[in-house]
């Protein structure tokens, strides 16, 4: 049995074809308390729901009274209606933006912390 050997050579096919780029990262970890990580939750405050929810009631309300000729007391009731959907459509608002202010400053906070 006649066996050959065979010289096997690897070439690239040309200089530029793999570029490897070795990138430095740094992980840093924070301890937080568990108040500090519920604050953190602000960003998605259930007041942000409400505000939603109000703002759609009072523009239900407003375009109803509107566009549609309403008789009895139905106008008084659909304008006291939009009236504290407004309100709560104001109030809702300023409770989010307060809500994510303060987690904001939380974030804030943590990460100002020196590293131990």
């Amino acid at each position: 049995m006649d066996q050959k050997q065979q010289q096997l050579e690897v070439r690239p096919a040309s200089p530029d074809d793999v570029t490897i780029v070795y990138v430095r990262r740094t992980v840093r970890m924070y301890n937080v308390f568990e108040t500090e990580l519920s604050d953190l939750g602000g960003s998605s405050s259930i007041h942000w729901g409400f505000f939603g929810v109000a703002f759609g009631a009072a523009l239900a309300f407003g375009v109803t009274l509107l566009t549609v000729h309403l008789d009895g007391k139905l106008p008084s009731i659909f304008t006291g209606l939009f009236a504290v959907s407004a309100l709560s459509t104001v109030y809702f608002l300023a409770m989010g933006i307060r809500d994510q202010l303060r987690a904001r400053a939380r974030i804030k906070q943590i990460r100002q912390r020196p590293a131990d």
